[in-house]
């Protein structure tokens, strides 16, 4: 009978481009047995099991655990290589999901970088008008106290809290934190109301009760920089604005915090959007957009 030929574990590691530390590690999970062991205690194998070992990295690579990798060695059946297969392929999709998430969530917070840097170059006095476009957030009604300097703050983390308690990971909205005032005229007199938090939600993030869509509509649009304690001015400065240009506006409001508490903890460094929806037809841009 021929005697198989032996690769050391030197040999074996530079065939299978493994290092010698991985082929010890699948040997101590049961997935290679070394076929010779000498009196010095030294490993050999036989070109089989470097072919055994070509499969397990081709598992490793496709994503399956050590274990998993395991129950596949040990089975023939086509049916069970089928049920793992299918929950790799199941597993993937949803690591592909959350990751495209995490990209928009990164791009959004990168977007809001670079959003604050240039308004800053600009200065203060770049009022426009401009279209929102339809989207999809998620909406904390709550109630803002005027006298509390941390109150924006506060809103935001029962806005986070309620997003974990409705399943979602905080990848699954982004962008910038806006304040919903149905009164612009609370927000410039300093007034407790009735608000709403809203954050834009990413495509691929599940129902809930606390989504809404909000249609697309035009506002002014007027950035404040340094402390919201002095955003009032700000909102002067837009009202004053639209009347030069003729404008009606619903008498609501949106505050989109660019820079804010994430970004910069000097509010002076802080970049504010302020948005005041203007009485008009909006059904062509919505049109375009569904």
């Amino acid at each position: 009978m021929e005697q198989k030929q032996l690769y050391s574990s030197g040999q074996a590691s530079e065939i299978c481009d493994v290092t010698r530390r991985a082929l010890r590690l699948y040997e101590a999970k049961g997935l290679i047995t070394p076929d010779h062991i000498s009196k010095g205690g030294y490993r050999y194998f036989t070109m089989e099991t470097l072919r055994r070992v070509q499969v397990i990295r081709y598992f490793l690579e496709e994503g399956f655990s050590l274990e998993t990798a395991g129950r596949l060695l040990s089975t023939n059946e086509l049916d069970d290589y089928e049920e793992i297969f299918r929950a790799q392929i199941d597993d993937t999709r949803k690591k592909l999901e959350y990751y495209r998430n995490r990209l928009d969530s990164l791009k959004g917070w990168y977007g809001l970088l670079c959003e604050g840097r240039q308004v800053r170059m600009l200065g203060p006095d770049n009022i426009s008008l401009k279209h929102i476009p339809t989207r999809n957030y998620m909406c904390l009604e709550g109630t803002l106290d005027a006298d509390d300097p941390f109150g924006e703050a506060k809103l935001e983390t029962l806005h986070y809290t309620m997003a974990k308690s409705d399943g979602h990971s905080l990848i699954d909205v982004g962008g910038a934190y806006t304040l919903f005032s149905e009164d612009m005229r609370n927000r410039i007199e300093g007034i407790t109301s009735d608000v709403t938090l809203i954050q834009e939600c990413y495509p691929g993030t599940s129902s809930s009760k606390n989504l809404r869509t909000i249609d697309g509509f035009m506002a002014v649009s007027a950035y404040h920089l340094g402390p919201l304690s002095q955003i009032a001015a700000t909102y002067r400065r837009a009202l004053d604005w639209a009347r030069a240009h003729r404008l009606s506006l619903l008498g609501s409001s949106y505050e989109r915090y660019v820079i804010d508490i994430y970004t910069s903890d000097d509010q002076e460094d802080y970049v504010t959007e302020i948005l005041l929806p203007v009485e008009c037809d909006n059904e062509e841009f919505n049109y375009l957009e569904k």
